[in-house]
């Protein structure tokens, strides 16, 4: 009906913000973001101006560290995949502390000259004892044990500097070698000789079995490590 009048419209509400308007171009953006365009989240790391919901200021989580210790699997495997000769220097420096725990390394015969007047002859007895009953056997010990244990280190990657692990093991296995064989010579207790009323107590100090094994243990370690001094993997 061309005649007809239209609906009387609502009044606007003050509070309300006035339609987006369009700019003429690049230059003219417009008075409004455009309200058909979400808002974009914030990147990581972006600073976000607190709002009287959140109460303060906006926190960032602080990424994620790497972590960089071996796992079991992963040691068994370096373990593993080791060479032959650092697995046999391991070896020798436990096997040496271990039978540096055992008698047999320190001997002693006592033999008895003379005769009591109340017990007539008197019979000898024999004793041995482990390496430590002696600073050179049990300081020998300790060394090859400190020579496995920088190897082991070493091929778990927790010392980086396989150079100076491996001259420590070197040194190490040497002060093992020279204790050891000071070990053949110093012998604690061999002045223990002792006469008294015409009896003679004579203590012949001597090695067991162990010390010999403990020997041969220690310096089979000390050219292992000699021939592996070099070594970069």
């Amino acid at each position: 009906m061309s005649g007809a009048v239209p609906p009387p419209q609502p009044p606007s509400d003050p509070n309300q913000p006035p339609p987006y308007s369009g700019g003429t171009g690049p230059s003219d953006p417009g008075s409004y973001p455009d309200p058909n365009i979400p808002p974009s989240a914030p990147g990581e790391g972006t600073y976000v101006q607190p709002t009287p919901a959140d109460g303060g200021y906006a926190q960032t989580s602080p990424p994620a560290s790497s972590s960089t210790s071996m796992s079991g699997a992963q040691a068994k495997t370096a373990l593993q995949s080791a060479h032959k000769f650092d697995l046999g220097i391991i070896a020798c420096g436990l096997l040496a502390f271990l039978l540096s725990l055992f008698s047999g390394y320190y001997t002693y015969k006592v033999t008895v000259e003379g005769e009591d007047p109340l017990f007539g002859d008197m019979p000898g007895s024999s004793a041995s004892f482990s390496a430590w009953h002696g600073f050179f056997g049990w300081f020998a010990a300790l060394m090859a044990l400190v020579a496995a244990i920088l190897m082991i280190l070493g091929l778990l990657g927790v010392i980086a500097n396989r150079s100076a692990v491996r001259l420590g093991v070197l040194g190490a296995f040497a002060l093992a070698s020279l204790c050891v064989l000071l070990a053949l010579l110093v012998v604690p207790g061999s002045d223990a000789d002792q006469s008294f009323s015409g009896i003679t107590v004579d203590v012949n100090p001597g090695h067991g079995i162990t010390y010999w094994l403990s020997l041969l243990v220690i310096l089979g370690g000390t050219a292992l490590a000699f021939m592996r001094k070099d070594a970069k993997d």
